[in-house]
Order: C-alpha cells, then structure tokens, then sequence
C-alpha cells in the first residue's frame, strides 16, 4: 500500500524490467536506484511519521484541555444545579409565606370590615341616644318650666288666699 501510495511499485517494476533487458550491470545500477528511492520514501514516511506524531502531541494536548474544560462545566453545573435546588427551595419558601400573608390580609381585612360594621352600628345607637337625651333634656326643660308656672300660679293662690282671709 506505501508503495502504490508513492508511486514507486509501478515505476520500479518498470525500471527493473529495462535494466534487466540492458544487462547484469545495468541490474546493479537499478539496484542502487531503487535503494536510494526507498531511502527517500523511508526519508519522506520519516518526515510524515513525525507530522503525525506532531499531530498527535497537539491533538492529546488540544483533548487534555477539552477534558479539562468538561471537568470545569461539569462542576459548574453541580453548582448551578445545586444554587437552581436552592433558589427553588426558597421560592417554595417565599410563595408559602406570600399565601400566609394573604390569609392574614384576608382575616384583617374581614376583621376590619366587621369592626367598620359594629362602629357604625355604634354609631347610629350613639345617635339614637342623643336624640333620646336631647328629647328628654327638652321634656325636662318642659316640666322645669310648668313647675316653675305651677309654683308661681301656686305662690299666687296662696297670696290671693291669705289676703281673702285677712279681709
């Protein structure tokens, strides 16, 4: 395969076939030839070997970095895993305890509203007895001043009275 590869299989056979047909020392120069033809396949598989193996070294450094890079995006995502377990632990957290506040928004508000209820209830009794107190002060006033008439219209008649009898 390495000499179809350089061409060496078809032009050697060729070159020994005309050598051969010129004579022995013709044989010993295509001999010599092809020597220093494979010395220069040899030469240049050589240089390729260590291209290849250039290639290698910078391929095996190019995969360390890539698996080291991997490591390092593996542990971050543990950590952006666990930070991600956490934050929604703490927006369970946080959504139970919003629920918690509305409930007691709810019985506060339910609680004022009864409150609101019963101060207006309280209210209009409180009303109810001022305008008992102030109909009640006014019969009062009343009767004071029939009292007041009864006892003059009194006082008169005695007056009227003791006068009769002195007479």
């Amino acid at each position: 395969l390495a000499r179809r590869r350089s061409g060496l299989d078809d032009s050697s056979k060729e070159g020994d076939a005309q050598l051969c047909a010129n004579g022995s020392g013709a044989l010993d120069l295509g001999r010599g030839g092809r020597e220093s033809e494979l010395e220069e396949v040899l030469e240049r598989q050589r240089g390729e070997l260590s291209q290849l193996k250039e290639r290698l070294t910078l391929l095996c450094r190019q995969m360390a970095e890539l698996e080291e890079e991997l490591a390092t995006a593996q542990r971050d995502l543990i950590k952006s895993e666990e930070i991600n377990a956490k934050l929604q632990r703490d927006l369970k957290e946080a959504l139970a305890q919003r629920e918690d506040m509305e409930e007691r928004i709810t019985t506060l508000e339910k609680r004022y509203l009864s409150a609101q209820r019963e101060a207006t209830s309280l209210h209009d009794v409180n009303d109810k007895l001022e305008n008992e107190l102030a109909s009640k002060e006014s019969l009062y006033r009343q009767s004071e001043e029939k009292n007041r008439q009864l006892q003059d219209w009194l006082e008169d008649a005695k007056q009227k009275l003791q006068q009769t009898l002195q007479k």
